[in-house]
């Protein structure tokens, strides 16, 4: 092992004073290989010999090469120095967010010249955190112990709701498809079965059930198209031409809501407030779908006699579309785990469908530059606001929204 008290430097990262013994490197840790950019050659070799004398695995950098050099390496921790001759650490931290493979790596800063701006920029910036020159080894691997703890604490969340979502594409996904074809394969087999002289009444209701099973199979083929087609073409927006646009929104949406009001028999529950005949920057087919969607939840989930209540208005560039029901609602960490295939109370509401239709509405507004929230409580309802830029804000930048952020609260 290097002496590191034989080299006159306050840069030299030391052991604590107590014996100098090794500090306590966990083991199972999600931490191994380290990737450390430095331009001071003394302080390098330092951290390189102290480093691998205790497990890990260590690549040096001066900072004037590359990440693309470390693209075959498996990297899961770079210790950067701030000032450097060239490049920044600053500048390294920022290209690293462009990176798809290195972003999520955890980055931590160091420097010997320390004061508060420094360590506010970093953290602008995205650092995980920042150590001031000299540090103790044991320092480092305390900070190493701390990122393995938040990665495992990460990987255990992603592995529960992937868990979650699993289980509920089991349950879910092939019951749908049973119940709709069990629908079309009884009722076929009862017409085969018929008599000449069968009730015309009786031939009606067997009909309309085979037309419903089959309308529930095309709903679901056609959401998981609809899904899997906009998350492989998210330029669908900057495709559409502005003739796409050249309808009564207002209307769209008036006329959509009435039909999933009759649709339920709840006519007399609907309670429209619509003044808004705008054009906004989303296609006649897409509004029609998450509106839809939106209002067919709100009738499905909601007691039968309630009122469900739809606000339509225009709020300087946007409109503003708020649907409210009074159904059972949702609780905070059901309102978290909201995503595809994934469906909550089913026993009690027995309702059909895969769980994917919030999900295509989100998406749906999210490509065409809108916002959508949620905002339930358990037992007291749902109410879910979308916001969509009207046609004169079509040139906009997707991302640039800040012209009616303020309206989603």
């Amino acid at each position: 092992m290097f002496n590191v008290q034989s080299i006159k430097s306050d840069w030299v990262p030391q052991m604590s004073k107590e014996n100098l013994q090794p500090p306590v490197v966990q083991e199972n840790r999600a931490i191994n290989n380290i990737l450390i950019i430095d331009d001071d050659e003394l302080w390098l070799q330092m951290l390189d010999i102290e480093l691998k004398h205790i497990g890990y695995t260590v690549y040096c950098s001066n900072g004037k090469d590359s990440f693309e050099d470390y693209k075959d390496k498996r990297i899961d921790f770079i210790l950067c120095d701030i000032h450097m001759d060239g490049k920044s650490g600053f500048d390294l931290l920022e290209e690293i967010h462009v990176s798809n493979r290195l972003s999520m790596i955890p980055f931590v800063l160091m420097s010997g010249m320390m004061d508060p701006f420094v360590i506010r920029r970093a953290m602008w910036l995205g650092a995980d955190d920042v150590l001031e020159k000299p540090f103790t080894i044991e320092d480092l691997v305390n900070v190493f112990n701390a990122q393995s703890e938040r990665i495992a604490r990460i990987q255990k969340y992603a592995e529960e709701r992937l868990d979650k979502l699993r289980t509920s594409i089991q349950k879910v996904f092939p019951a749908e498809l049973y119940n709709s074809l069990h629908i079309i394969s009884g009722n076929s087999y009862m017409l085969t079965e018929l008599t000449d002289d069968i009730d015309p009444r009786k031939l009606k209701r067997i009909g309309t059930s085979i037309s419903k099973g089959a309308s529930q199979l095309h709903t679901i083929f056609d959401n998981i198209s609809l899904y899997t087609h906009l998350l492989t073409n998210k330029d669908v927006h900057a495709k559409l031409s502005k003739d796409s646009f050249q309808y009564d929104a207002g209307m769209v949406i008036e006329n959509t809501c009435r039909n999933i009001g009759k649709k339920y028999e709840r006519e007399h529950c609907l309670k429209m407030q619509n003044n808004f005949s705008s054009q906004v920057c989303i296609s006649r087919e897409y509004l029609e779908t998450t509106v839809k969607i939106i209002v067919d939840n709100a009738f499905k989930f909601s007691p039968i006699d309630s009122i469900v209540s739809v606000d339509v208005k225009e709020e300087a560039s946007v409109v503003k579309l708020t649907v409210t029901d009074h159904g059972d609602g949702l609780n905070e960490d059901q309102l978290s785990l909201i995503g595809p295939f994934m469906q909550f109370d089913k026993e009690t509401y027995q309702q059909r469908g895969i769980g994917l239709g919030i999900s295509l509405a989100k998406l749906i507004v999210d490509l065409h530059s809108g916002i959508i929230t949620f905002s339930s409580q358990k037992g007291q309802g749902t109410s879910v606001t979308i916001i969509l830029p009207l046609l004169s804000k079509q040139n906009k930048k997707r991302d640039d929204r800040s012209a009616f952020k303020s309206s989603a609260h």
